[in-house]
């Protein structure tokens, strides 16, 4: 029997490529961890999307949006009243590089059968923006909304955008996929073993009473640790991430995931036996769980599990639990979403490249800055899981109070100045909003010079404060 399992390991590339055929290369996945949950996505395209949008805030509060992408990820993502409000779209020519931030305004109207990108545009005032679904699996979705704070400091404005993603997920919620998810997968995995067993005569009735509630227990702890990992605001970080908090459970971590799936199911394992060999070396054990379930040592994330799932026995055991691969993805959707983000979920891989320009002065933002008052970000989709990713961008803008005053100039050093001189006396602000005149200088002027034999720190700052005035 040894002999046969090592002699069909021989055929597994031609196994390997019907699987990744079948599979679509759904399992090209973002975290090497959690490659054993693309099982319930496995029929869906792995597919990278790129959605490309801009915002425009006017010194008015007009404002202006732009988003392009191909039309196959509109259909695929969008919720009924995605795109009310916005203007019918036009084809356009895709970007010919990529080398920096496409002109979405500037990109070539062509006809409908010349390309399938298109752009969407609309207008909006009083600093009002229309949010749109980016990604979404079954009934949810990742929804891209974007909002405008105004600060009103008399002389100066704050404007505070902020663009959110948000993929959100109740801890309820999220429990009851976590204990669905690893009880089906353990279950799965379990059967999958027997079965292969039995077509070889071996007697695995021990080992695969310990696998269930091992395998559970181990899926169940790494999702939830990597779960309080996100919520703490832990990065995506990939395998090194998975080896350093979740496998250190495991006496040798492995440079794979199949590799540590290997080592869980042999580690402290109960006997299999042989009809014809007696109790199987260890060597044995792993020969048997590479050659007829699938399980393998390398390094390429993405191999296992079209090995594993191209296994016959595999392939026996989804039809007779579930009818089919597809309506297995389709049972687990729901769970894979909480568990892991809509966008994985969604076989997907989305990136939102978003621009925004604001009037006045940047002062502060999470974004790449590439002009005097214009930001970039390039963002992963699954960033927002489990609850939302923010894209922030603050400028000061100048204004003209009722009485006409005015700042002295509308430099960022005057502005910042300004701000600084309100927030250090807030009586300041309150002089200018409750008089009006040209006589609201001498009211502060008073009131400074009444601060002298008082405070000096803040006589200073009210003397810097008339100085800005004009």
């Amino acid at each position: 029997m040894i002999g046969r399992v090592t002699r069909e390991c021989n055929h597994r590339s031609s196994r390997r490529m019907q699987a990744f055929h079948l599979l679509g290369g759904a399992v090209l996945i973002v975290w090497s961890w959690t490659a054993l949950a693309t099982i319930a996505i496995a029929v869906s395209s792995c597919d990278r999307r790129v959605v490309v949008s801009e915002s425009v805030v006017f010194d008015d509060g007009r404002t202006e949006q732009w988003v392009a992408c191909p039309e196959r990820v509109i259909k695929r993502t969008s919720r009924e009243g995605d795109w009310l409000g916005w203007h019918s779209p036009r084809p356009v020519s895709p970007p010919e590089r990529w080398e920096r931030f496409p002109e979405l305004g500037e990109l070539r109207t062509c006809e409908f059968d010349e390309s399938d990108w298109i752009i969407y545009r609309r207008e909006n005032s009083e600093y009002s923006f229309g949010s749109r679904t980016v990604a979404k699996c079954g009934e949810r979705s990742v929804v891209f909304s974007e909002r405008i704070e105004m600060t009103r400091l008399g002389l100066v404005n704050r404007l505070t955008w902020r663009g959110v993603i948000s993929d959100p997920v109740e801890p309820e919620e999220w429990r009851e996929s976590a204990i669905v998810f690893s009880t089906e997968i353990s279950e799965l995995i379990a059967t999958i073993v027997a079965t292969a067993a039995s077509g070889e005569g071996l007697d695995c009735h021990a080992y695969c009473q310990w696998l269930r509630p091992t395998l559970k227990k181990w899926l169940l702890e790494s999702v939830t640790d990597y779960f309080r990992h996100r919520l703490s605001g832990g990065e995506i970080e990939g395998f090194s991430w998975g080896a350093a908090e979740i496998l250190h459970r495991l006496p040798a971590a492995g440079r794979g995931w199949g590799e540590n799936a290997l080592n869980v199911m042999m580690t402290a394992a109960p006997e299999i036996r042989s009809e014809n060999h007696g109790v199987l070396s260890r060597e044995q054990v792993e020969a048997f769980l590479s050659g007829k379930v699938g399980l393998s040592r390398s390094e390429r994330e993405h191999e296992w599990l079209p090995l594993m799932l191209s296994t016959e026995p595999a392939q026996r055991v989804v039809k007779e639990k579930y009818g089919s691969l597809d309506l297995f993805g389709h049972k687990m959707s729901i769970h894979f979403a909480r568990l892991f983000g809509v966008d994985v979920a969604a076989g997907a891989r989305t990136t939102i490249l978003h621009r925004v320009s604001l009037p006045g002065e940047l002062i502060e933002t999470n974004g790449t800055r590439v002009k005097e008052r214009t930001v970039e970000w390039s963002v992963g989709c699954s960033y927002a899981h489990p609850r939302f990713y923010e894209l922030k961008a603050v400028a000061l803008v100048s204004a003209k109070m009722p009485n006409g005053l005015l700042l002295i100039d509308e430099s960022l050093d005057s502005m910042q100045t300004y701000v600084k001189c309100c927030d250090s006396d807030e009586k300041l602000l309150g002089l200018l909003e409750r008089h009006r005149g040209r006589g609201v200088i001498n009211r502060i002027e008073e009131y400074v010079d009444g601060l002298e034999q008082v405070d000096q720190a803040l006589y200073r700052n009210g003397k810097r404060f008339l100085g800005l005035l004009k």
